[in-house]
């Protein structure tokens, strides 16, 4: 029997699962099987995993009808014989020394029950968009391992990837079938209060690749409904109730995900007022003390004006009014500044441009290293204290980023003087 097994579920992910093969059969530690899952494929993939289970005698295949990433992993699990089990998604790769760095201290260490990991965030082209920082390997206790489901997206907190479980674990819980959207975290949440012992490598040698056609990045609003209600549940969960710090890590959560799935819906899908107005009523519905659970700093104030304000408005007619905002402050020649070079900010960018809107260029952080824009890209990228003071009222900034680093940029250049301040 192998020591650990690797699942693979793919859905038509012919023209990626080359290299994510590579990369596994590529590990240092051989002493594993590789259980790819085609999950129903239409594009050829079926075939080019066969061809990879004829190279390779530690390839296993199951085919099955179209069934999803949940159950995808579930099937996985169930064929898989290694005593310990990893996951890694088709579109992704891993460094050659990625699996012998989980396997090291659960050798050792017979007692764990998952080890975790950290991932690079990168581009389908390679261009890097995050990496966390390398640490000490340790050991973490269960209410750490629980906040960091829900924060810390580097460290790979949530995702059923850049981990390593016991297969006993993993055949002891429940698969919800019915959640495509924070699957890994409602998974995660069931694996991590049944486990007794967690290790960190402290390395991320998992590279997520950044795919906007993946099935993980499609918006469904039913969907989304379905994950807010699993982290409604969560909020009266014993462990929740008995640490604040955990309490506040959920509340974070479910404005994270709000402002996402707002923000996705609105911009990318403005057809879509009325879902949001559904999604609005329902938020209420099941969060009614939203606002008052997190602190009151200047961005969730601002956020709560956006979401809800007193003459009944609600999320769709606040991003609306904002625009209407920035188109005012374009006919007025206010200048304005995207902050942030990421994925967000070329969203951003080409909503600017579908709008006949212009804007003078980008800002970073002191200190940030900002991402490669395209070629193509002439706007220039500015350090955030070459925006002269005199100038504030006159410029506005465009936060362009994910919500958990608008939240503190946010609090700190509206007391730096910045008023006008529009949030992705």
């Amino acid at each position: 029997m192998p020591f650990a097994s690797i699942v693979v579920p793919v859905f038509n992910g012919h023209d990626f699962l080359d290299t994510c093969m590579g990369s596994i059969l590529g590990q240092t530690y051989r002493d594993f099987e590789v259980v790819l899952v085609d999950d129903g494929s239409t594009d050829g993939t079926l075939e080019l995993a066969q061809i990879w289970a004829q190279r390779d005698a530690r390839v296993r295949i199951c085919a099955c009808r179209h069934q999803g990433l949940v159950a995808s992993r579930r099937t996985g699990v169930l064929a898989a014989k290694g005593k310990y089990i990893a996951f890694v998604d088709a579109d992704d790769w891993i460094e050659e020394n990625w699996l012998a760095e989980f396997v090291r201290p659960v050798e050792a260490d017979g007692s764990i029950d998952i080890a975790v990991g950290g991932y690079v965030w990168e581009e389908a082209g390679g261009r890097i968009l995050g990496a966390p920082r390398p640490s000490e390997p340790r050991y973490v206790a269960k209410m750490d391992m629980l906040t960091r489901l829900f924060t810390g997206p580097l460290e790979g907190g949530g995702a059923m990837c850049m981990k390593l479980y016991r297969r006993e674990l993993l055949c002891r819980i429940s698969y919800r079938e019915d959640v495509s959207v924070g699957e890994d975290i409602v998974t995660n949440w069931e694996l991590f209060r049944m486990a007794e012992r967690i290790y960190d490598v402290g390395r991320g040698r998992y590279h997520y690749v950044y795919n906007p056609k993946s099935m993980t990045h499609a918006v469904d609003p039913s969907a989304y409904s379905r994950f807010y209600v699993f982290l409604s549940d969560v909020l009266h969960a014993d462990e929740v109730i008995q640490s604040p710090t955990l309490h506040k890590a959920v509340w974070e959560r479910v404005l994270h995900d709000w402002h996402r799935l707002i923000s996705t819906l609105y911009y990318e899908t403005p057809a879509n007022e009325p879902v949001i107005r559904r999604l609005h009523r329902f938020f209420l519905r099941y969060f009614p003390d939203f606002f008052k659970a997190l602190p009151a700093t200047l961005f969730i104030q601002y956020e709560m004006r956006r979401f809800d304000s007193d003459e009944g408005e609600d999320a769709y007619d606040r991003y609306a009014a904002e625009w209407e905002k920035l188109q005012s402050y374009h006919l007025a020649g206010k200048r304005l500044f995207l902050y942030g070079t990421g994925i967000h900010s070329r969203s951003v960018k080409g909503e600017l441009e579908r709008r006949g809107l212009s804007f003078d260029g980008y800002v970073v952080s002191d200190g940030a290293s900002p991402a490669a824009l395209p070629k193509e890209d002439a706007h220039p990228v500015l350090p955030y204290s070459k925006l002269r003071a005199d100038e504030k009222k006159d410029t506005v900034l465009f936060l362009a980023m994910r919500n958990r680093t608008s939240s503190a940029i946010y609090d700190r250049i509206a007391h730096d003087g910045f008023l006008d301040i529009v949030l992705w």
